[in-house]
């Protein structure tokens, strides 16, 4: 059995991504919203794909060594 996405976080709450390179954080993103959810990110300037933007509800880039 495969799990979605909405299964794991749960219906009503929102996915926080914290996005790192490459490309499986806007896979997750896209899943998560096309599964109904809200999705929140954090992205790392110089890492992160710009297109995480326009995806998630809430976002944030922040420095690599940034988050504590």
């Amino acid at each position: 059995m495969c799990a979605t996405v909405a299964t794991i976080v749960g219906v009503n709450e929102p996915l926080g991504i914290i996005a790192g390179n490459g490309e499986f954080p806007l896979i997750l993103a896209r899943a998560a919203r096309q599964q109904g959810l809200r999705v929140v990110a954090t992205a790392f300037e110089g890492e992160t794909q710009p297109a995480i933007q326009s995806i998630a509800d809430e976002f944030e880039w922040v420095r690599i060594g940034q988050l504590n």
